[in-house]
């Protein structure tokens, strides 16, 4: 029996006296070692996101778990699993914290983040209100000091505080990029020192500041004051966006533009774009546009911008500053916007086109409002408030086509008066991948009710107007608007 084994898949080597292996029997053994290894690979590829989606806590003195944030001496870390995946954590043996996040690369880091998405519960993520949970043991706490720390802008998390880059491209855009200054991003507080603790309000302070051009992620973490039970102090830590950006669009073969910005120049989240066009068919070839703005004036959350732009069939001069109710809490909102254009246009005639047109014009456009907060701020964040806003626009018109009565309206002097009023309730909820990569996302839900009036002239006739509008953003991401007597769906 043994005998036959051996002819069957070895053969004996006259020159070396050594028995081989037959090459049918080498090729059968390849393949069965190929399909093995193979095998093998497939299941630690399919075992290693799941081992890195559970993590794993040590158990142990040196650290202290208080509603799913783990403390170390070097970093803060947010335990980024639903409280159901959470509880699991014991059955696995222990690793340090730093498992929790794959920092061998960028790229596992990004795999990791989508990975802890897609594993985590759909309904949960969606329904997640814009309010700090890890906050809540602490509301109603004196707050004794509020300490700002700035995350490398390349960490996965802007609770990853202990993140050093390690790679000579993000070492290099690390040098390169003046980060925010503690002292901008201290004017955009809406919680102080000495004040009582607003867990609610410290949400509300996260997505403000989120909310920046220049600002990744924004997290508040609670402190507990040894020996001072009924004191707390807080750390905010922000994650900076790069700043540098560029973008071309080619129009034509001979005509395009192209754009370079920078939103946080010299740390201070000022922002400056300039744009170069060129067009092969007119003359002048090329032409500019020059931009400049500041998000938060003085911690005021008025945001000004100076535009202006030099082409061939363009010269516009822009000012406007603003203040949006970007939040209920706002008593107060309202903006005001100066422009100076001299433009050439085609207008486009169901029979006919009059080309390159002159047309000069300036105008002024003042808007304010006032919004008055109704009952108390619902667990999931959601809040209500009436309303009422005024508007004033005037447009005068210094050169242009002949108009007449019923023609050309918008190439005609007009001044307006419009006044508004109405109900709104508005919520957020965190997600992400929606408007943006990588970036935490405040997703408003809610709705508005409004009712609106005007008054204004045109060609010296006096024209009226009333409006009504509801509208309603759906959790499920679909909005329906009631304008005019009219029902509109839009998924």
């Amino acid at each position: 029996m043994m005998n036959s084994i051996i002819k069957k898949y070895y053969f004996y080597n006259r020159e070396t006296g050594v028995m081989l292996p037959n090459m049918l029997f080498m090729k059968l053994l390849n393949r069965v070692r190929f399909r093995f290894y193979r095998m093998l690979a497939i299941i630690l590829l399919c075992l290693i996101p799941i081992h890195s989606l559970t993590g794993q806590i040590p158990e142990n003195d040196t650290t202290s778990i208080i509603d799913k944030i783990i403390r170390t001496p070097d970093t803060l870390i947010r335990n980024p699993l639903p409280s159901r995946q959470a509880g699991r954590l014991s059955e696995w043996p222990s690793k340090p914290p730093d498992s929790l996040i794959l920092r061998s690369s960028r790229f596992g880091r990004e795999l990791n983040n989508l990975l802890l998405k897609l594993y985590s519960d759909r309904e949960e993520r969606k329904k997640m209100p814009v309010v700090n949970a890890n906050l809540t043991p602490y509301d109603g706490k004196f707050i004794r000091n509020i300490e700002i720390q700035r995350v490398n802008m390349f960490a996965a998390s802007a609770l990853d505080t202990a993140y050093s880059p390690n790679t000579w491209l993000e070492q290099a855009a690390t040098s390169m990029h003046i980060g925010t200054r503690k002292k901008i991003i201290a004017r955009g507080l809406l919680v102080h020192p000495g004040e009582h603790l607003d867990v609610f309000l410290a949400a509300e302070n996260e997505r403000l500041i989120r909310d920046m051009p220049y600002i990744m992620d924004a997290r508040f973490l609670a402190r507990q004051v040894p020996g001072e039970p009924d004191s707390v102090d807080l750390v905010l830590l922000t994650k900076d966006l790069f700043p540098l950006g560029f973008g071309l669009e080619i129009g034509r073969a001979n005509a395009g533009n192209a754009g370079i910005w920078y939103d946080n120049t010299f740390g201070y989240g000022h922002q400056l774009m300039t744009t170069l066009f060129w067009d092969g068919k007119y003359f002048p070839l090329f032409g500019y546009r020059v931009m400049y703005g500041i998000p938060n004036i003085t911690g005021s959350y008025f945001s000004s911008e100076l535009e202006y732009i030099n082409r061939w069939n363009t010269m516009t001069s822009r000012i406007r500053v603003v203040r949006d109710f970007k939040t209920i809490g706002f008593k107060y909102a309202g903006a005001g916007e100066f422009e100076s254009s001299e433009l050439k246009r085609d207008i486009i005639m169901p029979d006919s086109t009059i080309p390159l047109v002159n047309w000069r014009f300036t105008s002024y456009d003042f808007w304010l409002g006032r919004m008055i907060a109704v009952g108390n701020v619902n667990p999931k964040g959601v809040r209500s408030g009436l309303f009422i806003s005024g508007r004033f626009y005037n447009k005068e018109i210094h050169e242009g086509p002949e108009t007449s009565e019923h023609f050309f309206y918008n190439f005609q002097n007009k001044t307006q008066l419009l006044f508004s009023a109405g109900y709104a309730r508005q919520g957020f909820q965190k997600d992400n991948m929606i408007y943006t990569f990588d970036r935490t996302e405040d997703v408003p839900f809610g709705y508005l009710f409004e009712l609106g009036h005007g008054v204004g002239t045109v060609r010296s006739q006096t024209l009226r107007g009333n409006k009504w509008l509801l509208w309603k953003i759906l959790q499920e991401s679909r909005l329906s608007v009631w304008q005019d007597g009219v029902w509109y769906l839009c998924s």
